[in-house]
């Protein structure tokens, strides 16, 4: 597990290049995205979980996934 936080690095991913595309991603891309830094489904959508409840992350669906 990389030692930063995951909701930071997942916020930091965000950042850097998410914004670029509509501020979207599917759940399932991003967990694919950070099994690439080592994090686990489970820790994934537990922090993305977690921001969301804070107000950082909305989810959205889009016509496909929910992201």
């Amino acid at each position: 597990m990389p030692s930063q936080q995951p909701r930071w690095l997942i916020l930091d991913f965000f950042a850097a290049y998410v914004r670029r595309f509509d501020n979207r991603i599917a759940i399932a891309h991003l967990i694919e995205l950070m099994a690439e830094l080592d994090m686990d489904e489970q820790t994934v959508r537990s922090s993305v979980s977690r921001l969301k409840r804070k107000g950082w992350l909305l989810p959205e669906r889009v016509g496909g996934p929910v992201g």
